[in-house]
C-alpha cells in the first residue's frame, strides 16, 4: 500500500485536532440531538446525468484522483478528497478541510479543476434508540457490549443463515472483540444488557488497519476500504425491514432490495462507479432516523481517528460522500443507505461524517468481504404469467415480440420475459425464442404461452399470414472468418426482402454447423472452434439459406517485439499489431551506460488491446534529472506452448506479487509450470507502477527476478521462484503485478522469427566496475534490428541489482555487451559482484 506524509504527530495534538478531523464515535462522541431532514443541494444530480464510466472527463478525473489524492492529503488541515460534479456540471477534483483557509491547494491538477469545501470534522455516526420486540427491525440501535451504540443497517443472508450487518466499531469494538461475541439490541449506550438484550453473535468482521506514526509522517501502510461486521442472528430476532416510520413521523422505506444498485450483470459489483454521482440516497439510522441527500463525491480518500485523542487512525480509499450533513449524525454508525426511489436498491454502509457531509462504504465490497447478499425476507410468490404480444399477426419470414408479466401473492407485478420459458403450438406456423420473439414460418394460427416453474400463462393466439414482402436470400457475416482452437465467434443473418428491405434475422434463422467436429454454433449463432479445419456454416428459413466457411485453427503463439525511447518524465505508449486483449504478458530490458544520470528500471503500465504504456522510474538518488534511454521489449499472450504446434517450449503468465524482496531477504514466491523444462530460462517484468512516496513524492521503483532452490542458484528443472525486489530501498512497497515468461534454453525459429534463449555464465559486474561485459551469443546475423531481453536469474550480491544491455550497440554479430545497476537508497557505488541473467534474443 502506498504511504505518504501528513504533518501530524502523536506528540502534536494541536496539529493533531487540526489534521485528523475524521473522528470516529459510535454513540456518543458527536451530537445526540436529532437533526431530521436536510433540504438537499439540488443540481448534482442533474449534472451527473452525463456522466458514466465512458465519460472521458470523468475517466480523466478519476486518473487525475488515484495519482494525486495523498499528495493533496499531505496539506496541512486537507482531511479528505474525491471526484465529485462541479457548479458547470463538469467533473472535478474535490478537497475536503477542516478550516476556510487552507493553502498550498492548487486550483487545478492534470486539468481538472480542483474544489476546496471547508467540512470541519467528521464523525462516526438515536432514532430510534428503544428496546423493540423480537424480531427487531433494521434501522435501530445495537452494538458490543463494550462500545455505546450504532445502527442495524440490514438483514443479510448467505446459505448458512441471516446476519445483522453493521459497521466493525459497532459489533467488532474496533478489533477488539471475539468472535462468538453478543450482539445487543438496543446498544449499551440505549440500556442494552447482555443478560435480556442479546440478538445475535459476532460472526465475522474486517479487521481494521491503522496508520502508524514516525517522527512527524503518518504511515498508513495497510489500507482500508470498509468497517464492516456481521453478527449471526435468526430470523426469529432479527427482522429485514425499518420501522413504518421515525420519532418525527417521517416514514421509513421498508424492505431494501435484494439487488445492488448499478449491478446490471450480476456479479455483486456496482458496474459503473461514475453513476453514483449525484444519485439520490436515503436512509434509517438509530439517530436521526429517516434522512435524504445526495452523494456528491465518489472514489474518496479519508483519515479517520477512532479514538478521542486522535492516536488511532486508519485510512479509507474508495469511498462515498454523501451530502447535506443532517443526512446523519453520532450513533448512525452502520446504516445502510438506499437509493431514494420506490426500489430501495443498497447502495452504501453509512460509517463516519461531519456537520456537513456523510462518509460510507461502497455496498458492493461490504457484501463481497462475507460472501453475503442482502435478505429482503420471504420472496413473494408468482400467481399467475400475463402474456401480450405486440401484434396478434405476422407475415411469413417477418417477426414479433411477446412480453410476460408475472403477478404475485404481494399484488406486485414485474416483467419476466426472459426468465421465463416460451413456447409455440404449432412450430410448423411460428417459432419464438427465448426473449419472446416470435417468427412466421407458415400461414395459420398458433397459440403462444409463457411458463415459471409451475405456473403457464393462458395462451395468445397468433395469426400468420401470407407475407406481402417475399423474403429473397440470407446473408451471413463475417464472410468466411478464421477463429482459434477454443475461441468464439458470433455470426448475423441479414434477409433482403423482394421490396429492396433488409431485416437483421439472426434470432429467426436456424443455425448449423455442418461438420460439429470442427466447430459448434448455438441458436444464437454463437460458433465456437473444436478442431483445427474447416466447416461450413448455414443460416435457414423455410427452404432459403446463406452459407458461409469458418476456418479452425490451432492455437497460435501471437508474440511482438521492439524497441522504444522511454523517459522517466512520463508515460511512452507502445502500439501493437495483435490485440492481446487483457492476456498481454510484457517483458523489457533497458539499454544505457554511465552517462546515464542515474539507475533507472522499466515499470509497464496499461497493458490490454493493442498497447501498453512504458515508463523509466529512477532508483531513488537525489538527482531528480529526466532520464532516457531505450527499452528492448516484447509481447507475448498469456498461455502454454509447444514445439509441435507452436515451434517453441514457452509459457507466460501473470499473478499479483505482495511480496518484495531487498537487501538481507531473498525469497520470492514458487512458481509450478505448466510444462517440464530441462533448462529453464525465466523473464519477467514488473507490468505496474502501484507504490509511491509520499514524503518526497516520487514513485517507488521494483524491479523483477528469479532464482532456483536458493537465491544463489539460478531456476533450474525442479525449482522456480520469482518475485520483485528493491535491493537496499527498504521502504514498503505496495502489491504489483508481474508478468513472467518461461522458456526452455536453445535457439530455433518461430514462423520467421528467430530466437535464442540462454542463462549467461556468471561474468556480469556492476556499472560501478568495468562495463561492458560480453557474452558471446553466436549467429546473431542482423545486430542492430535485434531485440534482447534480460531478466535477473539468482541474486549473488545480497544488496540486489538488475541487468542491463550497456553501451550504444549492446547486441553485436558475436553477443551481448551488459552490466548490473544498482539502486542509490544507500550508497552511490554501483559496483557488483558476478551475477548471470537470462537472456532471449529475437529477429
Amino acid at each position: 500500500m502506498r504511504q505518504r506524509k501528513p504533518f501530524f504527530a502523536k506528540w502534536f495534538p494541536a496539529l493533531a485536532a487540526v489534521v485528523l478531523t475524521i473522528t470516529l464515535a459510535a454513540g456518543t462522541g458527536y451530537g445526540q440531538k436529532a437533526l431530521g431532514q436536510g433540504k438537499v443541494k439540488t443540481g448534482i444530480a442533474e449534472q451527473a446525468k452525463i456522466l458514466s464510466k465512458d465519460h472521458p472527463r470523468l475517466r480523466a478525473a478519476l486518473l487525475a484522483h488515484q495519482r494525486h489524492a495523498l499528495k493533496l492529503m499531505d496539506v496541512l488541515g486537507v482531511v479528505g478528497t474525491g471526484v465529485g460534479i462541479g457548479p458547470e456540471g463538469d467533473p472535478v477534483l474535490k478537497v475536503f478541510t477542516s478550516r476556510a483557509g487552507i493553502q498550498n491547494i492548487p486550483e487545478v491538477l492534470d486539468d481538472i479543476p480542483v474544489m476546496t469545501k471547508v467540512t470541519g470534522r467528521f464523525y462516526a455516526r438515536e432514532n430510534p434508540a428503544g428496546r423493540f420486540p423480537r424480531p427487531v427491525p433494521i434501522g435501530v440501535s445495537t452494538g458490543h457490549p463494550d462500545i455505546t451504540a450504532g445502527t442495524i443497517g440490514a438483514r443479510v443472508k448467505d446459505q448458512d443463515g441471516v446476519y445483522a450487518l453493521s459497521n466493525n466499531h459497532v459489533y467488532a469494538a474496533v478489533n477488539s472483540a471475539s468472535l462468538g461475541d453478543p450482539a445487543l439490541q438496543p446498544g449499551p449506550y440505549d440500556g442494552g444488557r447482555v443478560s435480556g438484550d442479546v440478538i445475535g453473535t459476532l460472526d465475522a468482521y474486517v479487521p481494521l488497519n491503522f496508520c502508524s506514526v514516525f517522527w512527524i509522517w503518518l504511515i498508513c501502510q495497510d489500507v482500508n476500504t470498509v468497517d464492516a461486521a456481521i453478527a449471526r442472528c435468526t430470523p426469529e430476532t432479527l427482522g429485514y425491514a425499518t420501522l413504518s416510520s421515525d420519532l418525527d413521523g417521517n416514514p421509513g422505506y421498508g424492505t431494501p432490495s435484494e439487488t445492488i444498485y448499478g449491478d446490471s450483470n450480476g456479479d455483486g459489483y456496482f458496474d459503473d462507479k461514475g453513476s453514483l454521482l449525484g444519485l439520490k440516497v436515503k436512509k434509517f439510522g438509530r439517530t436521526t432516523g429517516m434522512t435524504h441527500g445526495e452523494i456528491s463525491a465518489i472514489d474518496a480518500t479519508v483519515n479517520v481517528c477512532y479514538d478521542d485523542t486522535c492516536s488511532l487512525i486508519a485510512r479509507f480509499e474508495d469511498q462515498i460522500i454523501i451530502s447535506p450533513g443532517s443526512f446523519s449524525g453520532g450513533g448512525d454508525s452502520g446504516s445502510l443507505i438506499v437509493t431514494d426511489d420506490d426500489e430501495n436498491q443498497p447502495v452504501a454502509l453509512l460509517f463516519a461524517g461531519s456537520d456537513t457531509e456523510t462518509i460510507a462504504n461502497r455496498i458492493d465490497l461490504v457484501l463481497n468481504s462475507f460472501g453475503v447478499t442482502i435478505d429482503s425476507g420471504p420472496q413473494a410468490a408468482l400467481e399467475s404469467i400475463d402474456v401480450s404480444g405486440e401484434s396478434d399477426k405476422v407475415e411469413i419470414g417477418r417477426t414479433v415480440k411477446f412480453t410476460a408479466t408475472g403477478t404475485y401473492d404481494d399484488g406486485s407485478t414485474t416483467e419476466i420475459t426472459t426468465d421465463v420459458t416460451w413456447a409455440s403450438s404449432n412450430t410448423d406456423v411460428a417459432i419464438i425464442n427465448s426473449t419472446g420473439l416470435a417468427t412466421g414460418i407458415a400461414e395459420g394460427t398458433t397459440n403462444i404461452t409463457a411458463t415459471l416453474n409451475t405456473i403457464t400463462s393462458s395462451p395468445v393466439q397468433l395469426e400468420v399470414t401470407e407475407s406481402t414482402i417475399a423474403l429473397q436470400s440470407i446473408t451471413i457475416s463475417p464472410d468466411n472468418p478464421s477463429i482459434e482452437k477454443g475461441q468464439t465467434l458470433r455470426f448475423t443473418a441479414t434477409g433482403t426482402y423482394s421490396d429492396g428491405s433488409m431485416e437483421d434475422i439472426t434470432s429467426s434463422v436456424q443455425w448449423l454447423s455442418l461438420d460439429e467436429n470442427v466447430a459448434t454454433i448455438d441458436t444464437t449463432g454463437l460458433a465456437t472452434g473444436v478442431s483445427e479445419g474447416t466447416v461450413s456454416i448455414t443460416a435457414s428459413f423455410g427452404d432459403l439459406s446463406g452459407e458461409t466457411t469458418l476456418q479452425v485453427k490451432e492455437v497460435g503463439l501471437h508474440l511482438e517485439f521492439g524497441k522504444t525511447r522511454a523517459t522517466s518524465a512520463g508515460l511512452t505508449r507502445v502500439s501493437l499489431e495483435y490485440d492481446f486483449g487483457n492476456e498481454m504478458v510484457v517483458v523489457c530490458a533497458v539499454n544505457y551506460d554511465k552517462s546515464l544520470p542515474m539507475p533507472v528500471v522499466p515499470h509497464v503500465l496499461n497493458a490490454s488491446g493493442k498497447s501498453f504504456d512504458v515508463i523509466l522510474v529512477r532508483a531513488v538518488g537525489w538527482d531528480f534529472e529526466t532520464c532516457i534511454a531505450d527499452v528492448h521489449w516484447m509481447v507475448v499472450k498469456e498461455g502454454t506452448y509447444t514445439v509441435n504446434d507452436q515451434g517453441i517450449k514457452m509459457e507466460a503468465g501473470k499473478f499479483q506479487s505482495s511480496r518484495t524482496d531487498g537487501i538481507g531477504s531473498w525469497v520470492g514466491d514458487r512458481i509450478y509450470p505448466i510444462q517440464t523444462y530441462s533448462h529453464p530460462v525465466v523473464l519477467g517484468q514488473v507490468m505496474s507502477l502501484n507504490s509511491y512516496d509520499y514524503t518526497w513524492d516520487f514513485e517507488l521503483w521494483s524491479v523483477f527476478w528469479a532464482r532456483g532452490s536458493s537465491y544463489a542458484n539460478p531456476p533450474n528443472s525442479s525449482n522456480i521462484y520469482i518475485g520483485k525486489h528493491s535491493g537496499q530501498d527498504y521502504r514498503v512497497r505496495a502489491t504489483e503485478t508481474l508478468g513472467y515468461v518461461i522458456i526452455e534454453a536453445g535457439s530455433g525459429t518461430i514462423g520467421n522469427l528467430n530466437y535464442k534463449a540462454g542463462l549467461t555464465s556468471d561474468i556480469i559486474k556492476g556499472v560501478g566496475d568495468k562495463p561492458p561485459y560480453r557474452y558471446s551469443v553466436s549467429g546473431i546475423s542482423n545486430p542492430a534490428n535485434a531485440v534482447a531481453i534480460l531478466s535477473s536469474a539468482a541474486m549473488d550480491g545480497g544488496d540486489g541489482g538488475w541487468p542491463i544491455l550497456y553501451g550504444t550497440n549492446p547486441i553485436t554479430s558475436s553477443g551481448l555487451n551488459l552490466a548490473i545497476d544498482e539502486d542509490w537508497a544507500i550508497d552511490y557505488e554501483r559496483r557488483h559482484s558476478t551475477e548471470q541473467a537470462g537472456y532471449m534474443v529475437l529477429e
